[in-house]
């Protein structure tokens, strides 16, 4: 485990198999290529916890809530379903720079 203090935030990053989510309190996951995609987004719906990979067709399918790819230029992708089904609401702003799925 890792404590990392910023701004006031205390942030706590373990590694976690996806099986072993569910038995986990956390606020945010962000899930390994290849992660086991059903275990990763029920945990994260369970928790209201933004999940966030870098696989883009795990957003798409809706396994993920967010993927970030960055290859030159840096691209965000919401799966809008996801996001609804934790209780994950995003600022018209953000939504406005972003790729809905």
């Amino acid at each position: 485990m890792n404590t990392v203090r910023r701004g006031g935030v205390r942030v706590v990053a373990c590694v976690v198999g996806s099986q072993s989510l569910a038995a986990e309190a956390f606020e945010l996951v962000i899930a390994a290529d290849g992660a086991d995609g059903q275990p990763v987004i029920a945990a994260a719906q369970a928790n209201h916890a933004l999940c966030v990979t870098a696989n883009v067709e795990a957003v798409r399918i809706g396994q993920c809530t967010m993927a970030i790819r960055s290859s030159g230029k840096v691209e965000i992708f919401v799966n809008k379903q996801a996001a609804a089904k934790s209780g994950i609401e995003f600022a018209t702003a953000f939504r406005m720079m972003v790729h809905e799925q």
